[in-house]
């Protein structure tokens, strides 16, 4: 009962006797309260705001912030008081407390609040948030770490929405990729400009991300804004929310132009180098074929040669045995003694050619042939060598045709060689024809080519002299080899007789004389030799044969 009392005394007995509720009340709240009274006074603090502080209610009330704090933070702690008793608002931050010497973060909430006597009051209240903070700091430092390694993997960090439309780029995109970031925002990659998205990988990069996969590497082509082609390469990984529901992705990129262009340079030098072992490779089997070929064609001239020798040897030991039979017995005959010195002689004749037709081909391969240069007309050469081979001719019923039409036939040549072509493209004519056949000798004028000493190119005057006869002919596969040595025709390499030397020989010859020769088959069967010579002296190096030269 407060009768007798006035108002203003019945209000403070009331407060006394509420005082140790209030006590009792602000002791029970787990955390440090703080009471100040408008001249920054601390005038209540509860238990636990005494244990924060590590001293007794004693030490603490009475009390103001100076005492406690150093001139700096009692200054902003009372600026903080001011404002909210000033202006009726809760003031709130974070502040750090030494503590035993050890800084501890405190949230501190601000708040006025009026006494029944009319007095302005600061009720404090404070939260420890070290732990937050330092869980915060460690955040910080694992995304600056996480921030570094990521600029070290990759050249920019980008992040999407669920409809795949950039949401964020970091603002190294522009210097790393050649587009500005801003452009990109609101874009999906697949709906950038510049993107060339017709291989087939943008299908599959489409398919995993619509299935919310994470993807590693999807590299593509883009046109950069200075219209520069880069490649670029991505990866990311989808972003769920925490009820499962996908948010998007967020990822990196980076720029592997250099990287590609080095993949496709070491592709193309790979290939290049594929195509050179490719190259090799067939022309080690040409020449191994050729040297096969060569091999072949060596014991084929040996076989052939063996066969050669051995005929006519044979004839001439068994011709030699029966004269010598035939006197001993004392019944030779005059007329069959002298047949059988014919065949003797006809063998050794044969020996003979074939012996100086091996000598000709050394010789003229090591170049030791002798030459002796003229100027002379050809077909003086052709009808000599034609009264040679004129028994021959008859004895096969061939018919020898020429037409002499060039207009001047001298040539500078040595005749004895020349005349050796001549009786070699025949005798191959001769044997190669069927009785009752034509052959043809014709000349035309024509042209070689001819090269200076100083490399410059042009033409040279020739005399063409061409052999055609009515035989087998030649296959079109031979018609160049047939000239090289131990080589004959599949055609006429049995039944007819040779070394395979003439041919060899003729060309030697030719080439000596700056000239020409190949072969060809006729329309209507047979084959046609066609020799080129010079009319003038062929100048090799800065000399041309003279006259008597050797070779």
């Amino acid at each position: 009962m407060n009768r007798g009392l006035t108002p203003e005394q019945g209000a403070e007995r009331n407060l006394e006797h509420a005082r140790p509720y209030l006590d009792a009340l602000i002791n029970a709240i787990p955390t440090p309260v703080l009471v100040k009274d408008d001249s920054h006074r601390y005038i209540a603090a509860n238990a636990a705001f005494c244990s924060f502080f590590r001293r007794p209610a004693s030490q603490i009330l009475g009390r103001r912030d100076p005492e406690f704090f150093s001139a700096d933070d009692a200054r902003y702690f009372q600026s903080t008081d001011s404002q909210a008793l000033e202006q009726g608002t809760v003031v709130q931050y974070e502040r750090a407390y030494p503590v035993d010497g050890t800084p501890q973060w405190m949230l501190v909430r601000k708040s006025r609040l009026i006494a029944p006597d009319g007095d302005r009051l600061v009720v404090l209240v404070l939260m420890d948030v070290t732990v937050r903070r330092a869980t915060e700091l460690a955040l910080r430092h694992s995304e600056s770490r996480f921030r570094h390694l990521t600029q070290l993997s990759a050249d920019w960090y980008w992040e999407q929405d669920d409809q795949f439309r950039f949401s964020f780029m970091s603002s190294e995109v522009a210097s790393k990729s050649g587009v500005r970031g801003s452009t990109s925002l609101g874009l999906t990659r697949w709906d950038h400009p510049g993107v060339d998205t017709t291989s087939a990988d943008w299908d599959a990069h489409r398919v995993a991300c619509l299935a919310h996969k994470e993807f590693r590497d999807f590299t593509y082509r883009r046109i950069a804004e200075d219209g520069s082609v880069r490649w670029l390469s991505v990866s990311g990984e989808p972003m769920f929310d925490d009820s499962g529901q996908f948010t998007g992705y967020r990822g990196i990129g980076k720029d592997v132009s250099k990287e590609v262009l080095a993949k496709d340079e070491l592709r193309q030098h790979r290939d290049n180098l594929q195509r050179l072992v490719d190259e090799r490779t067939r022309e080690l089997l040409v020449a191994k074929e050729a040297a096969e070929a060569a091999s072949l064609a060596k014991s084929e001239f040996l076989a052939n040669m063996s066969h050669e020798f051995r005929t006519p040897m044979h004839a001439i030991l068994s011709f030699a045995r029966l004269a010598s039979d035939r006197l001993a017995s004392g019944s030779a005959a005059p007329e069959k003694l002298a047949q059988y010195i014919r065949r003797v002689e006809e063998g050794g004749e044969r020996l003979l050619l074939l012996v100086n037709d091996l000598l000709d081909l050394s010789k003229l391969e090591a170049g030791m042939g002798s030459y002796e240069f003229g100027r002379h007309d050809i077909r003086e050469i052709v009808r000599s060598t034609l009264t040679e081979l004129e028994m021959l001719l008859k004895q096969r019923s061939l018919n020898v045709v020429c037409d002499f039409a060039a207009r001047e036939h001298d040539v500078w040549c040595d005749a004895a060689r020349i005349a050796q072509v001549i009786r070699n493209l025949v005798s191959n004519a001769i044997k190669f024809t069927p009785a009752g056949k034509q052959i043809a000798i014709s000349t035309c004028e024509s042209v070689l080519p001819a090269k200076s000493p100083h490399g410059a190119q042009g033409t040279t005057p020739c005399l063409q002299i061409t052999v055609e006869d009515e035989g087998v002919g030649i296959p079109e596969s031979e018609l160049l080899s047939i000239f090289d040595k131990f080589v004959q025709s599949s055609k006429t390499r049995s039944g007819a007789g040779g070394t395979g030397l003439g041919l060899s020989i003729t060309r030697e010859i030719v080439s000596h004389h700056g000239g020409d020769i190949f072969a060809q088959n006729r329309a209507g069967g047979g084959a046609v030799f066609t020799c080129s010579l010079p009319k003038s002296p062929i100048v090799q190096g800065e000399e041309a044969p003279l006259e008597g030269a050797n070779a």
